[in-house]
């Protein structure tokens, strides 16, 4: 875990608090590596957009991959190449 990172003052920068977004998410931040984390995004507007965000593509990711594929029928495809004359 990155520990180091949350020394005092108790503030972290953004650099440091986007290292550390997966590991928030998952809930694997101890409560005072969690705490230091919500600190930071209460003050930082730019990193409470970035969390949404990431938070939105990584919904969109596992939305993905729930869709199961279509397949195909040979016969529609075999209609589709005829009708073009292939």
């Amino acid at each position: 875990m990155h520990s180091v990172m949350f020394k005092a003052p108790m503030m972290i920068t953004c650099e440091e608090f986007e290292s550390f977004i997966l590991e928030y998410i998952e809930g694997d931040l101890s409560p005072r590596q969690k705490m230091i984390f919500e600190m930071h995004l209460r003050v930082c507007a730019e990193c409470r957009a970035y969390l949404k965000e990431y938070e939105r593509a990584r919904a969109l990711t596992e939305a993905q991959r729930n869709i199961e594929s279509t397949e195909v029928p040979d016969d529609l495809i075999a209609a589709i190449l005829a009708a073009r004359g292939a």
